[in-house]
């Protein structure tokens, strides 16, 4: 469930940067943000340390998920 919410959050903060007009990186970076600020969000609520302090490879999943739509996008 965790990775389905990373991934939804990321892919449509990318998606919604590119339909504003950002360049790609900025859409992946901010895809990366929205990702990770999602999963942040959910364990602050339940009172948890936050995922992406406690794993390494939370950030690289969400920054994946972003750069695989900016570059569907351009292509």
């Amino acid at each position: 469930m965790d990775a389905g919410g990373l991934a939804l959050f990321a892919v449509s903060g990318a998606d919604k940067a590119l339909s504003h007009g950002l360049n790609p990186v900025m859409a992946t970076l901010l895809g990366m943000l929205t990702g990770i600020g999602g999963g942040m969000a959910r364990d602050v609520l339940r009172a948890d340390i936050p995922v992406a302090l406690r794993a390494e490879l939370y950030a690289v999943a969400a920054l994946l998920a972003a750069g695989i739509v900016v570059l569907a996008n351009r292509l």
